[in-house]
């Protein structure tokens, strides 16, 4: 939603918002940029509604209106981070399904009771990414490749003996 227009401002929805938070929040609310992060006080103000969370301890969120609303764009939904408190946050813990709730792929909330999601028999379990861990993956050409550390060791192992020539190699003639 770009902002509120006359038919947004006289539906319920405004009104709604406007009872339960008021009228800067509620302009904050129609615009794109925010001037405060729409999680600040989440569990004071009793806004956002918390639609679950996953094996990592994620907690997803969904606007307070978001059943009321038809249009996808007008719903905003995030996740807070089971590692908030870190100095940096990451979101390489989001499992597939999930990740496809946050970005509309799927609007049904994921959970063990829902029959919309199928987990097939050959599904792995979520790993997260390992950018910078010993368990990253490395080209062929690197030299931290399992390739390259054997090769290294091979060559450092090898006992150098110099070469000598024969003396008495049969000539070959050329006719």
């Amino acid at each position: 939603m770009v902002g509120w227009g006359i038919d947004s401002i006289l539906s319920g929805r405004f009104m709604k918002i406007f009872r339960m938070e008021g009228f800067i929040r509620t302009l904050e609310r129609g615009r794109i940029v925010r001037f405060r992060n729409i999680t600040d006080h989440v569990g004071s103000r009793g806004v956002a509604k918390c639609v679950g969370q996953d094996s990592y301890g994620n907690r997803y969120y969904e606007d307070f209106h978001g059943d009321d609303c038809n249009e996808s764009f007008v719903c905003q939904r995030w996740v807070e981070y089971a590692d908030r408190h870190d100095m940096w946050q990451t979101g390489r813990k989001v499992p597939a399904e999930w990740h496809a709730w946050l970005h509309r792929i799927n609007d049904d909330v994921p959970s063990p009771d829902n029959s919309n999601y199928h987990h097939p028999i050959y599904k792995r379990k979520h790993l997260p990414n390992q950018s910078g861990l010993p368990g990253a993956t490395v080209p062929l050409g690197d030299g931290r490749h399992e390739y390259a550390k054997q090769f290294q060791t091979y060559i450092k192992s090898r006992i150098y003996t110099s070469w000598e020539p024969q003396e008495n190699a049969p000539k070959k003639r050329y006719d």
